[in-house]
């Protein structure tokens, strides 16, 4: 049974929460789309199939295993109608393409009714009335001001990257409310900001500002967290591949590195002393990486990657869209969906996780109407909730996970349980007589893994002693979930597979989120969230068309697809054992995670054989958008114009007002082919003002726009920021984030204390909660078995 079955879903989206609907549908709920006479536009949104503005590959892609319900909500009959439909509902899906609903009045109708809303800048706030877009939103939460060269004007990730990160947060914060309604039966209201989400998405640009003021700029190629600059993206004859020349030459990996380049006759010189210092090697990055090009350039990038991984090495070729459904690791593991229409098969990614219960397969994108008559619907199988007395304290207290991740995915999904009340017990490794495992981080990463973790306790075992995993078993029995992002084989060499943590506990929730996958001719390939973008070809769709590709500098795969998803599929296997007791086990493979972010690229390939082209920061189907130089030493000013009216008023403000009723410029399609005119008749009236200025007065004419802000002004400056409290300060000077959205009635918890120090809950843990005496605690830290 599907975690969702049962569950019945409105969805009043366009774009923006297209996605938030198809991980709900996927994951099982019976998703009605509401939509007008004629039906939404996103059933024209491109890409086309052979440029059919019939036939919508987003409508198909994000729609699948959906319900089309026709209603006119603008007359009373409809929107009576509309009221019986949310009536019988569990969740309502709300995005900026249609008007606000009052959530009070949605309430009186359906008191245990979840709804979500997803907006730009947020439902509450000063500029809560502001439009917003992908772009807008990318720019207003700082990724733009480190995204591109320096010479350029700053770039997006990429065309609906906000829409999908805002959407994963959705459907994260809905099945969190499902989580409490289970509980007391009570619905919600989930507040969602496209702004929030991008902020959250850069887990280094806040620490490092507020521990080092430092400010992470564009620098082109080659940039990491710190600041420091250092090649990332190498050429192969043909071919790119991702390599980290700076950290895979520990003093672990460097002997493996020489040995691989001197197979090769690549190398001399580098057996010399001087390099067996790693901050030598450090400084002399201008000489090691001469060697590195020609080495690289002697093969191609998959014969690259067979070797490198075959000696240890981390190393990544990329994948364009198109070499996807060939990509061995994946052609052949279950990934790939087919969709077929008018007689035709196409190929589409398939889930971001794998379920062992089972998740919604086979399902089409509906026509118009293409569902139950409204007035037919009947109360949602599992409504109503049973209630008690009192809400918990936080919608997931009580619950207590054995959190195994380390790096940023893992512990990132985890800090937003914890954010919610869940005891997050954080087991580290521990050695004795050895450096703390944390010892050997550069200052960079101890500031961010002090982000990632706080809210948590840290268990440090040494798992070679049986009685630490002995301990292990204890904590088990006692647990609700436990996460590992090791590889396929760490947990079961310790004697825990999935399927012996469900004889410990038949109750326990269980998700692996193995790198490639736990089968497979690659399963043992490793790998960071920076490499799977690279093989998931979303690095590729990034940039400016006359650029190669841009290197972001961090890892993004880890903050969005992967540590959404993950909170996603916790969640919903939640409601599941909630439901029937039964608990589940999830295999979230980070390289198919990861692709879901493409959205439609890869049907587009699929059917018109198309690789999608880099646009920059400009859209496919809007115009005018882009980033604007502004008064001032590197200001921009990013906009988008979605509507006729909206581009009379940009006429009308930057003194085109002729533009606004000429046939050249008439329609989005004809604004795009004279796209570079417009641009410089927009840049020369934002280069005559400050970038918040310029944002201000396009925001009050009704074009959505936003100063292309950096982390010091978010953190310090935004006032949007401020009054939704996104940033707490701790007493010893840390700051932490929000939680990726706002639930009503559940305040997330936000700790007193940064992150814990090493090994500071290990004797809570074996004391307190899985009831060790003092005599075996004691001889479980005499032994080395535990640290602290």
């Amino acid at each position: 049974m599907p975690p969702l079955d049962g569950i019945r879903v409105i969805a009043l989206t366009g774009e923006r929460g297209a996605y938030c609907a198809k991980l709900l549908a996927d994951l099982g709920a019976d998703v009605f789309d509401v939509e007008p006479p004629g039906g939404s536009n996103e059933r024209t949104l491109p890409p086309l199939l052979h440029s059919d503005p019939a036939v919508s590959l987003h409508f198909l892609h994000f729609h699948r295993g959906r319900q089309s319900v026709v209603l006119d909500r603008e007359t009373p009959e409809g929107y009576d109608t509309f009221e019986r439909l949310v009536a019988s509902a569990d969740v309502l899906i709300e995005d900026e393409s249609s008007p606000s609903l009052d959530h009070e009045a949605l309430r009186a109708v359906n008191p245990g009714l979840i709804h979500a809303r997803i907006t730009g800048f947020g439902a509450l706030g000063p500029r809560a009335g502001w439009k917003s877009s992908d772009l807008v939103a990318q720019a207003s939460g700082s990724l733009m001001y480190r995204m591109g060269f320096p010479e350029d004007p700053p770039n997006s990730m990429g065309e609906g990257f906000a829409h999908h990160q805002s959407s994963a947060h959705a459907a994260g914060g809905i099945l969190l409310a499902l989580a409490r309604r289970d509980a007391t039966g009570e619905g919600g209201f989930v507040d969602v900001s496209l702004q929030e989400g991008i902020a959250l998405m850069q887990y280094d640009v806040m620490p490092m500002y507020v521990t080092h003021k430092t400010l992470i700029k564009r620098a082109g190629h080659g940039q990491g967290s710190s600041g420091k600059r250092y090649r990332r993206i190498w050429e192969c004859n043909p071919g790119l591949v991702r390599f980290q020349l700076l950290s895979q030459s520990s003093d672990r990996e460097w002997p493996l590195l020489l040995d691989w380049l001197e197979s090769h006759g690549h190398g001399e010189g580098l057996r010399d002393e001087r390099w067996l210092d790693p901050a030598a090697r450090t400084a002399g990055l201008a000489e090691l990486e001469p060697v590195f090009d020609r080495f690289f350039l002697t093969m191609d990038a998959r014969t690259l990657m067979h070797e490198a991984q075959d000696r240890g090495i981390m190393l990544m070729a990329f994948n364009s869209v198109g070499e996807l459904t060939t990509d061995p690791q994946l052609a052949g593991e279950g990934f790939f969906r087919t969709i077929a229409h008018d007689g035709a098969s196409l190929t589409d990614a398939g889930p971001p996780y794998r379920f062992a219960s089972g998740l919604r397969e086979g399902a089409l994108a509906p026509a118009l109407g293409d569902g139950p008559d409204p007035l037919s619907v009947q109360p949602s199988p599992l409504f109503p909730r049973r209630r008690e007395s009192s809400s918990p304290e936080a919608p997931l207290a009580g619950l207590r996970i054995c959190d195994f991740t380390w790096v940023i995915a893992g512990p990132l999904h985890t800090k937003w349980l914890a954010a919610y009340g869940a005891e997050v017990i954080k087991i580290e490794r521990f050695k004795k007589g050895t450096a703390l495992n944390r010892g050997n981080m550069s200052p960079d990463s101890v500031v961010s893994f002090n982000n990632l973790n706080v809210g948590k306790r840290s268990l440090a075992l040494d798992m070679s002693f049986e009685e630490a995993r002995d301990a292990i078993v204890r904590l088990v029995e006692r647990s609700d979930i436990v996460v590992d992002n090791f590889g396929p084989d760490v947990l079961p060499n310790w004697g825990f597979t999935p399927e012996r943590l469900a004889e410990i506990n038949p109750r326990i929730i269980t998700m692996s989120m193995p790198a490639l996958g736990k089968t497979g001719p690659h399963r043992l390939y490793k790998g960071l969230g920076s490499y799977f973008q690279a093989r998931a070809a979303l690095d590729g769709l990034i940039g400016y068309p006359h650029r190669d590709i841009t290197d972001v500098g961090f890892a993004y795969a880890d903050t969005t697809c992967n540590a959404g998803h993950a909170l996603v599929a916790l969640l919903a296997a939640l409601h599941r054992r909630n439901v029937t007791g039964l608990g589940e086990h999830i295999e979230l493979r980070q390289l198919e995670s990861t692709i879901n972010y493409l959205g439609p690229a890869l049907l587009e390939y699929e059917a018109n054989g198309e690789e999608p082209a880099r646009t920059g920061s400009r859209s496919r189907h809007l115009a005018p958008q882009g980033v604007y130089r502004c008064d001032g030493d590197d200001q921009w000013c990013a906009l988008t114009v979605a509507s006729n009216e909206e581009w009379a008023a940009l006429c009308r403000l930057i003194g085109r007002d002729a533009w606004a009723d000429d046939d050249r410029f008439a329609d989005a399609v004809r604004r795009t082919a004279r796209h570079n005119e417009i641009d410089e008749a927009i840049e020369a009236w934002t280069s005559r003002r400050g970038p918040h200025d310029a944002a201000a007065t396009l925001q009050a004419a009704g074009v959505a726009a936003s100063a292309v802000l950096h982390a010091g002004q978010l953190i310090d400056d935004d006032p949007q920021m401020a009054s939704r409290d996104f940033y707490r300060r701790f007493p010893d000077g840390g700051v932490v984030e929000s939680a990726p959205f706002i639930l009503s009635d559940a305040e997330p918890h936000f700790p007193s204390a940064s992150a814990p120090e090493y090994g500071e809950g290990t004797r809570y843990v074996l004391s307190e909660v899985i009831g060790l005496d003092d005599a075996e605690v004691t001889r479980m830290f005499e032994s080395g078995a535990a640290g602290e």
